[in-house]
């Protein structure tokens, strides 16, 4: 009777045992399902950010190309102003000198004459 208690006592320990082992074995697979889920869903989070740097660094780029060409535009104005500036100075002297001519003219014509 000791010994089939005994068979008795190792087959429940058994039993629970193996009971055990399979409540670890499924613990560890639904743990790697979630490591597996969680490094799924880190990669997507990756490409995502890669993708949003790229966007960024040409947004960037396009921000200094728009700074760049915003200087050049200044300068072309300033330089559309000055020569403005310099055409109606020009246009003033002209028409000063025409003047001068014309009362030259007169001067000689009319009031030299009488």
């Amino acid at each position: 009777r000791n010994g089939s208690q005994e068979r008795r006592y190792d087959n429940d320990f058994l039993r629970e045992t193996k009971a055990k082992a399979k409540k670890t074995e499924e613990a560890m697979l639904q743990s790697r399902r979630l490591l597996t889920d969680a490094l799924e869903i880190g990669d997507g989070v990756l490409d995502n950010l890669e993708e949003q740097r790229e966007t960024l660094l040409d947004a960037a780029e396009r921000v200094e190309d728009t700074g760049s060409l915003a200087a050049q535009s200044r300068e072309i104005l300033r330089r559309m102003a000055n020569r403005t500036l310099f055409n109606k100075l020009f246009l003033y002297f002209v028409i000063l000198c025409l003047l001068v001519s014309i009362a030259l003219v007169l001067y000689f014509l009319y009031i030299k004459k009488h």
